[in-house]
């Protein structure tokens, strides 16, 4: 019995360790789970409106928001009330008083939930791209010009719009889920000093989206 009892204890210490090593450091001045990992949630309460209508509702405006609906959507459970989806933003860190940052390309995971007179929303899995280098203005190598040329111009066709393309899984995280013993789990670490006007941008972009999702529920159905 004592052998089993140790066993025991032995096996939920390592789980337990293992979680604490799963923890990593919040991102400043961004909302997180209790994991640190970056987080949006919240409820917003439509009274007198169904689950059906605001799930309804909800797909509208991804259709609106989104260049392509059918990308960006990964579940529609109208029986579990569930929708998820991968999107993406971009998102303009201020360099400074004078003049706008290179622009962020924001990508995100989606969760809404919906219950009679209310909806609840998740935003988290946070990945960036930079904007994309200039291209190389002369080279010895002609092929090298065309490439460089090329690359660039389909970087700046993906960042030319707002929440254009589905997110893509492989995307590189803004927080890599990486132990503390990681010289790279901080966003901080990664960013260094641009991180203050990163981050405020991530805040901005993300709550707009949402603020458009909670106008596009609230909405009251136009007469005609």
């Amino acid at each position: 019995m004592l052998k089993y009892l140790f066993l025991l204890i032995v096996t939920l210490g390592a789980a337990g360790s293992a979680h604490a090593q799963n923890k990593i450091a919040p991102a400043p001045g961004l909302p997180a789970d209790s994991l640190g990992r970056i987080q949006f949630a919240g409820v917003v309460a439509v009274p007198g409106v169904s689950a059906a209508e605001l799930q309804a509702r909800a797909r509208e405006w991804i259709a609106l928001t989104f260049e392509d609906a059918h990308q960006v959507t990964q579940l529609d459970d109208a029986a579990r009330g569930v929708l998820v989806g991968r999107g993406f933003t971009v998102a303009w860190p201020e360099a400074n008083k004078k003049r706008i940052g290179d622009p962020l390309s924001l990508f995100f995971t989606f969760r809404l939930d919906f219950r009679d007179g209310r909806y609840r929303y998740l935003v988290r899995e946070l990945g960036a791209q930079l904007a994309p280098s200039a291209p190389v203005a002369s080279s010895l190598n002609g092929a090298s010009v065309v490439a460089s040329r090329q690359a660039y111009e389909a970087a700046a066709w993906q960042l030319g719009g707002t929440a254009t393309v589905a997110a893509s899984p492989r995307q590189t995280l803004l927080q890599p889920d990486y132990s503390p013993n990681s010289d790279d789990y901080n966003v901080v670490t990664r960013f260094g000093n641009r991180w203050p006007a990163f981050g405020q941008a991530i805040d901005k972009s993300v709550l707009q989206l949402l603020e458009a999702l909670r106008r596009h529920e609230t909405m009251a159905p136009a007469k005609w």
